[in-house]
Formats: C-alpha cells, structure tokens, sequence
C-alpha cells in the first residue's frame, strides 16, 4: 500500500508540474485576449503578453492579420507569421519597434513581420544574441530599417525582406569594437532601398551581401557632396565584406571603401553596379566577372584581380 501512495504521489507531481509547464508555442491574434491561454482556440493580444508566457526555445505564432504591439526579445525564441497574414508595427517616432536582447547563448528568429516607422527610430535593433535570423520581413521609413550592434560574439542571417531607412541607413552592420572578432553577418536575397547616407553600411566584422537588390534616389553628382560618402549603396567603413551577384544601381556610390582604413578588404563578386554616379570608390578586389558600367565614373581607384580557392 506505502508503494502504491507514493507512486500516486509522484504521478500528481509529475501531472501538476508538466500543468503549469511553459507551453512550447503560443499564438497570437489582434482581437485575442491577453487573458486568454494563449492557444489555438484561445489566442492572446499582444505579442509582448505571448513572449512572456512561451517555453525559451518555443513559437510565437502570429494567426491573424493586424496591427500589433512593438516588443522586445529576451530568451530564445521564434516570432512567426502563418502564411498570408500580415502582421503591421507601426513604431512611434524615435522609438524602436524590435528589440533582441537576449542571452550570449540565445538563438532568435524572427520571419514575416512588417515594421512600419515615420522617418526616425529603428525598425529592428538587435543587441546580444548568439544566432539570429531575419526572415521575409518588411521594414520601411525609420533612420535604421535594421541594425546590427552586438554587444556579445554573435552570427547574424537577413534572408529575403525590404528594408528601407530613408533617413540614414537602411541596414546597418556594426560594430569595430570588442565583439567584432567574433561577428559573423549574411544578408542574402533582401531588397534594400533609398538610405541617405548609405543602403548598408557595414562598419567592422566579416559581412557577405548576396543575391540582394539595392536601389538608390538616382546617383548624380548632387547626391555626392565635395566628394564625401553619401547615399552609397554598400558603405564598407571596417572589416571585411564579401559582395557576391547583388545589383546596386541609383546611388552616388555602388560601393564605396573607407580610404582612410587600410585594413578593410571588400570582395566583389557577380555583381551588376550600374546607374550610380560612381562604380566603385576606391580599392577593391574583383573575380573580374563584374559588370560595372554606366556609371558616371565607373571605378575612382583600383580593381586588384583575385581567383577562387
């Protein structure tokens, strides 16, 4: 009989604990209730209430197409929209409509979000993270669509999406600081527009931009003062950066290397640069199967030939 309590006993414990466990997905819906389960049948409103009740390493799944709250991610985590739903940030002026904040051993996807600003702000501002991935977002109208500034050793991948910061930069890839050595970033298939002062300025760590389209204002001499950076397609400021079959067209520069750091290295590789007032400022290394022409100026420096491995 004392066996058979204490087996009852640990089957109720077992029972209550697996009860109150975290759930591993969640869902969400505009006309939810935060006071609900938060599950298929039941969703929740915001995804702010969804973060704080899913399992680390779990769902947010987003059901219904809306207008949703802006948040901030703390734990490993997936933010996801079912197919066909639209779900709409509209970020106040200077604010920021997602954060990653998480721990250095975190992993966080974010896929389908659309993140609308109004001139100012930051679309997407990701912080500390192990591993995160930007899947088919739209992000348009901020000062950053998109930035990057780690404060821990982090991989970041933008896959697909429109970014676009029209009153600086679109996607910007940083930092020259400590975590720097330790930062990895792919942006692959994203179409990046406008970006007054650059579409992406990737501004230290080791950057490839490929597959992706960047369309600039126009590319004249007007967009070009006394001959500084300015609406540049790809500002390479530090590090490394590999551009490979992307095509930039519409911008003072196509791309443009930082002469003042000798260290920088910029691979390009495929790509179509054409349209722009200059090709291609200053030194780079090219494959030499780049087409590069119908610019205004198409090469202001050197092209340094380099063969594949």
């Amino acid at each position: 009989m004392t066996k058979r309590i204490i087996r009852l006993v640990l089957m109720l414990g077992a029972w209550g604990a697996s009860a109150f466990a975290a759930p591993r997905v969640v869902y969400v819906t505009f006309n939810g209730s935060d006071a609900a389960a938060c599950s298929r049948t039941a969703p929740c409103h915001t995804i702010t209430h969804a973060l704080s009740v899913v399992a680390a390493g779990g769902v947010v799944d987003i059901v219904g197409s809306g207008l949703y709250d802006t948040f901030t991610v703390a734990k490993s985590v997936t933010v996801t929209t079912d197919p066909g739903v639209v779900a709409m940030i509209t970020v106040p002026a200077s604010a920021t409509g997602i954060v990653v904040n998480a721990a250095a051993t975190d992993i966080v996807a974010l896929k389908g979000l659309t993140l609308i600003g109004v001139g100012s702000g930051t679309g997407i501002s990701i912080q500390s993270v192990s591993r995160a991935t930007v899947e088919d977002c739209d992000s348009r109208n901020f000062f950053h669509a998109l930035e990057y500034v780690p404060t821990v050793p982090g991989t970041l991948k933008v896959t697909g999406g429109i970014y676009s910061g029209d009153a600086d930069t679109s996607i910007f890839l940083c930092c020259n600081s400590t975590p720097s050595p330790g930062v990895n970033i792919t942006v692959d298939g994203a179409h990046v527009y406008g970006g007054a002062f650059a579409a992406i300025n990737t501004d230290g760590a080791q950057i490839a931009v490929t597959h992706s389209v960047l369309t600039g204002p126009g590319g004249s001499a007007a967009s070009c003062p006394n001959g500084a950076p300015n609406d540049v397609g790809i500002y390479v400021a530090h590090g490394s950066v590999v551009a490979d079959n992307d095509t930039i067209t519409g911008y003072c520069a196509g791309v443009w290397l930082n002469g003042f750091d000798t260290s920088l290295v910029a691979y390009l590789s495929a790509d179509t640069i054409t349209g722009n007032f200059y090709g291609v400022v200053n030194n780079a290394f090219t494959l030499g199967n780049n087409t590069i022409e119908n610019n205004s100026n198409n090469v202001l420096g050197s092209l340094t030939p380099f063969s594949p491995i």
